[in-house]
């Protein structure tokens, strides 16, 4: 049998010996140019060299032949005399013409093995029109995963036996013998534009420059946010990130994609920690907690965050970049998605974080958000294809304790129901726990939930002191500072130059600037040359800002019409809703003056009569301690509470 090279050189060879006999014909009859005559030489020549060609390819193809056939006849003996051997090799003889596939080199497992590889951590199909499963795994890790089993191809042979995404296409008649696996595109990578999409990132930007600047001992950056719930008696994964598969696999799955019953569903609460690198950046890698909560007996809120803050504290997972010397870090920044149980502006994240900030003495807290429809730029989303991936094919047991239910899915035991949604979590758990994402642990728990009514008065923001508010409390819209204050009755002394670092204490807010003639010059916020600028710019520049006691929300488009009225026309302190200027105006009433005096009054007696019952008691023991040329204390001297303030000159200006 001829090979196509012989067949195409076998017709150049007619067409030339055509060619040379119509020349000669011309000759014979002396018709024959002198142009001719070279012509008919170079055909001579080129004949020949065809002829040789075709005689070396067809002894090449004799010698192959007989190549291959003495191959085959000791092949047959070697597996006739040695049939152990030749099983533990994948050795058979090959007696079809054309070259084999891989899968008949001694490689027939290989669609065996691509089907065992994409079934493991896979879910089951989002539509449940079939039984299909997705796990997370791209072309390349499987690829990567084949050669490991021995294997040898490449990524596009592995492509080939995959089902293509258009069969009528001409790379899609390619795949001849595939395996029921397809490779697709991920339908939520779009993300939705939002008018303050640059103010939030500047925002976030600058405190990620703070984080890097302070490092490691100084800061704990912490990102939060809730995952999708996790269904109970259901699979809990349906969708996948990236890169998908599809595996049509026979499973066994429940005959049914309903919920069972309302509520039937777990909230994981995942906070991330991020590591701050040796070049003084903000990174996606560090240790994960995560508490998995009922989604019918609890729910997600500012109370439950606060609450955790305290597990992160008390988790070893998180020891080595929460704490420093057994205290936490002074500076905690917190970046959240924007959701109603965390978002900056409302009140029970005010009260949580001042709770935090008084607790754990802190120097600066920092909550910020980004906007509407990006929160997928939180740095927490980053770990949740992971979990995702650990959830695909997993189905929680919804009756672990027995059933809860009757046939309408109505609760009959509510206390066993509890039972049930307590072991399912801490199965959840037990799968997560498992994980490791970029070599750093995670930490998963279940939260039993609590009585409402205790949770409730956690967090009351009505009973903020609003004097303290004014002092140590800036709130935007996609900003909430805590930051200590300089008088060191009020607050303990710095543990960080924080203060040398930023003079105002707060952050500046973000302004656009641009470039022209006349030098750099603050820019509009319709301006396209206007460009935000990093933190340590930004407080250069201050001094270029056409006002003082700017609003931190100025340059946000979304809420430009309510800049005046969220702004107090006495002390000028800008507030992120008509909730808090209303909780401000108390402040500025007589009424609230007159309760401060009457509070305080009451706390400055009770210090004195403390003070006098102390010195009563001690008086004896104080006594024996005197130096005896030491003169007596007269009644009514001023007390020295802090050393620092005495010792310190009169001409220091703090």
């Amino acid at each position: 049998m001829t090979c196509h090279v012989q067949v195409q050189i076998q017709k150049e060879l007619e067409d030339t010996r055509e060619e040379l006999n119509n020349i000669r014909a011309l000759k014979s009859s002396k018709l024959l140019s002198e142009e001719g005559e070279k012509k008919l030489k170079l055909l001579d020549k080129q004949r020949s060299c065809y002829e040789k060609q075709l005689k070396r390819l067809e002894q090449l193809r004799l010698s192959q032949a007989k190549y291959r056939k003495t191959k085959k006849l000791k092949l047959k003996r070697l597996i006739e005399k040695h049939p152990d051997a030749a099983v533990a090799h994948n050795l058979a003889a090959y007696d079809q013409t054309g070259q084999p596939s891989i899968e008949d080199r001694g490689q027939k497992r290989l669609f065996e093995v691509i089907i065992e590889i994409a079934s493991r951590g896979a879910a089951a199909d989002p539509f449940r029109s079939s039984n299909l499963i997705s796990p997370c795994i791209t072309l390349d890790k499987l690829t990567e995963r084949l050669k490991e089993r021995g294997f040898v191809l490449s990524r596009s042979a592995t492509y080939l036996r995959l089902i293509p995404r258009r069969s009528n296409s001409i790379e899609g008649k390619r795949h001849v013998r595939t395996v029921p696996i397809r490779l697709i595109k991920a339908n939520n990578d779009q993300h939705k534009k939002h008018d303050d999409q640059y103010v939030a990132t500047n925002t976030i930007n600058h405190l990620k420059t703070l984080a890097g600047s302070f490092g490691n001992d100084a800061v704990f950056f912490l990102s939060q946010d809730d995952k999708a719930r996790v269904p109970i008696g259901l699979p809990a994964a349906r969708k996948q990130a990236p890169l998908l598969m599809h595996l049509d696999y026979k499973v066994t799955l429940p005959d049914h994609d309903f919920v069972l019953a309302p509520g039937h569903k777990l909230i994981p609460s995942v906070y991330a920690a991020c590591v701050i690198n040796q070049r003084k950046e903000v990174s996606y890698s560090g240790p994960t907690y995560i508490t998995i909560r009922s989604g019918k007996h609890d729910s997600s809120t500012a109370e439950t965050h606060h609450h955790d803050f305290s597990l992160l504290f008390d988790s070893k997972e998180f020891e080595s970049v929460m704490k420093i010397n057994g205290q936490c870090k002074p500076i905690v920044i917190i970046c959240v998605d924007g959701g109603p149980d965390e978002n900056p502006p409302y009140a029970k994240t005010l009260a949580g974080g001042i709770d935090l900030f008084k607790k754990y003495q802190l120097d600066c807290l920092f909550v910020a958000s980004n906007c509407p429809g990006r929160s997928a730029f939180n740095m927490v989303e980053r770990r949740m294809a992971p979990l995702s991936n650990q959830l695909a094919g997993l189905i929680l047991p919804h009756d672990y304790f027995g059933t809860h239910l009757d046939d309408n899915g109505n609760t009959l035991d509510e206390q066993l129901e509890i039972r049930n949604f307590k072991r399912a979590g801490e199965c959840l758990a037990e799968v997560w726990n498992e994980l490791t994402i970029d070599s750093y642990p995670v930490a998963c728990r279940y939260i039993e939930p609590i009585d409402t009514k205790d949770s409730s008065s956690l967090l009351n923001p009505n009973t903020l002191d609003l004097n303290w508010l004014q002092i140590h409390v800036r709130q935007s819209q996609y900003l909430l500072q805590i930051i200590k204050c300089n008088d060191l009755k009020c607050c303990t002394k710095w543990q960080t130059s924080y203060s040398k670092v930023i003079p105002q204490r707060f952050l500046p807010p973000p302004f656009p600037f641009k470039v022209s003639s006349d030098g750099i010059s603050v820019a509009d916020i319709n301006d396209k040359d206007g460009r935000f600028v990093d933190l340590y710019q930004r407080l250069q520049l201050d001094n270029i800002l056409p006002m003082i006691n700017v609003p931190y929300d100025y340059n946000c488009p979304s809420v430009q019409n309510e800049l005046q009225k969220r702004t107090c026309p006495l002390c000028c302190l800008y507030h992120p809703s008509a909730a808090a200027m209303k909780r401000h105006k108390r402040l500025h009433s007589s009424k609230y003056l007159k309760q401060q005096k009457v509070i305080i009054a009451k706390i400055e007696k009770k210090v004195q009569v403390t003070d006098d019952n102390d010195r009563e008691s001690d008086k004896d023991s104080e006594d024996d301690n005197i130096p005896e040329n030491k003169t007596n204390i007269k009644a009514g001297a001023p007390l020295i509470e802090n050393i620092f303030d005495f010792l310190a000159s009169d001409f220091i200006e703090f």
